[in-house]
């Protein structure tokens, strides 16, 4: 772009992004205190961007899949997350709240690329309050807390259709090859975003035949689509398989297989993901304020699916949302605001493309109109933010709270280097402790104690606050074999004595 061509941009256009990044400095400061409680997603992906900073190979993370829980996690996640958290572990060593600001950068980052990919269907204050919805609703900001690679992918995903959808831009197929091995080194859910713009241009390219009569394949954006598709794809397989040796056990249909049959998660994820999306605009309990609000947006965004713009959206976005959501409905275990959030920006998309669409014939009532929903969202908002920050996660509840870090120190101290251990978060245990570590599973005593067995576990880490009622009948039939070697308030350490 020239200098010329830029004094033709509308000065609202060109102060837009400095001012989306200007609003998104709360985003520093907001809910940076919440750890992320003993979930332990972020554990394995912070222990996955150790051993890549200090060079450590990727199966020895200390966290054993155990297929009497397959829905846990799989024995690693894919390596995009990690890789962009151990540039900060090798500078600030493991640091929690180094890592939460890498979060906070990413989603900033992001509020950037939701309004360029607004911005070409909607006007311009309209793009920027749809940016911030998004990165301000308190799901999100809670999300932004929990350290996982929702942020990073949505960021990546996101880029890669709206430059998808750019035109002119120099060094398309590069770019886009790297945002795409970006997006799928970091979520391989990310693979649907290449069948999605794949099945997009070949409608184009059918349409286009049944016109004229006649295609160019080589010249076609689908044979550029499927060569940048399959760049990526082998540029990842590479990374993952070639350069770190990433272990593949217990992922997507490992879980799915658990359950019995395919659609088992069907009966339950259809209605439950529904609710998710009404709740994302219901900003909060019921009110008179609240339920039109929620009954407006929620209504805007499936009208905006039917709304004719100047500029068409380009149908990989409605392709992509499908088959992502056949996906994830397929998928047993509801995970709300983390699988909601991937479509979230192009759902807002639409909201917006229908509210802007509801125009008044005066100026002075299209103001009003968004100055009154702005502001009806904003002190929402505000209210549900304030009660988020005032309910806050205490750090004495956390895995790096005081009495927690004890516990790890009474590992450390307690048991040789190589012990084997069972507790109900065991990518904690391996992170903070540093020791190999199994789920005992969701199964009867006698299964247990024979999994057990089989990986040689001589330490049972225990915590009251989160126990599961099987470890629970585990002990009570094999007391006998376990000799209590450490305990402080809620947490017990115990040791295997019972030789068979």
């Amino acid at each position: 772009m020239t200098a010329s061509d830029i004094q033709k941009v509308p000065f609202l256009d060109r102060f837009a992004p400095f001012a989306i990044l200007i609003m998104t400095v709360p985003l520093f400061l907001l809910n940076m205190e919440i750890y992320p409680g003993w979930g332990g997603d972020f554990a394995l992906y912070i222990k996955q961007a150790i051993h890549i900073a200090e060079g450590l190979p990727q199966r020895e993370l200390g966290y054993i899949y155990n297929p009497l829980h397959p829905s846990l996690s799989p024995t690693a996640y894919p390596v995009g997350w990690p890789l962009l958290i151990a540039p900060v572990y090798a500078i600030f060593g493991f640091d929690i709240y180094a890592i939460q600001f890498l979060s906070a950068s990413l989603l900033a980052i992001s509020g950037l690329v939701f309004y360029n990919l607004f911005r070409r269907y909607v006007p311009t204050l309209l793009a920027i309050v749809g940016a911030l919805l998004i990165l301000y609703h308190p799901q999100i900001l809670g999300l932004k807390g929990w350290l996982l690679s929702e942020i990073p992918f949505v960021l990546f995903a996101t880029s890669v259709v709206a430059l998808y959808s750019n035109e002119g831009i120099k060094h398309k197929p590069v770019l886009l090859t790297a945002l795409l091995t970006a997006a799928l080194l970091t979520r391989s859910i990310g693979v649907i975003l290449c069948v999605a713009i794949f099945i997009s241009e070949a409608v184009t390219l059918y349409r286009t035949y049944k016109s004229v009569n006649r295609i160019n394949l080589r010249t076609s954006d689908l044979l550029r689509w499927t060569v940048i598709s399959i760049c990526a794809v082998l540029t990842v397989a590479f990374v993952t398989y070639g350069v770190l040796d990433i272990p593949t056990s217990g992922g997507y249909f490992d879980q799915i297989r658990d359950k019995g049959q395919y659609g088992y998660g069907l009966k339950q994820s259809i209605p439950y993901y529904w609710n998710e999306f009404q709740k994302f605009y219901q900003f909060l309990p019921e009110s008179n304020i609240t339920q039109p609000l929620k009954y407006i947006l929620s209504i805007s965004t499936i009208i905006g699916l039917f709304v004719h713009t100047k500029k068409p959206v380009p149908p990989a976005i409605p392709i992509f949302c499908i088959l992502y959501f056949i996906v994830v409905a397929m998928f047993p275990f509801l995970q709300g605001v983390r699988h909601f959030y991937v479509i979230l920006p192009f759902l807002m998309l639409y909201t917006l493309i229908a509210l802007d669409k509801l125009k008044f014939q005066s100026i002075y009532l299209n103001s009003a109109k968004w100055v009154l929903i702005s502001s009806a969202i904003g002190m929402c908002y505000f209210t549900q933010i304030s009660n988020t920050e005032n309910r806050r996660q205490r750090i004495l509840s956390s895995p790096s709270s005081p009495l927690a870090m004890r516990a790890w120190s009474a590992v450390d101290r307690l048991t040789p280097r190589d012990a084997v251990f069972t507790f109900s978060s065991p990518r904690i245990l391996s992170l903070y402790a540093d020791r190999q570590c199994i789920h005992h599973g969701l199964a009867p005593p006698e299964q247990i104690h024979e999994m057990l067995r089989s990986h040689d576990v001589k330490y049972i880490m225990i915590n009251d606050w989160q126990n599961h009622h099987e470890l629970d009948y585990y002990l009570e039939e094999y007391d006998d074999s376990y000799e209590l070697i450490w305990e402080e308030k809620r947490f017990h350490l115990l040791r295997y004595i019972s030789v068979e």
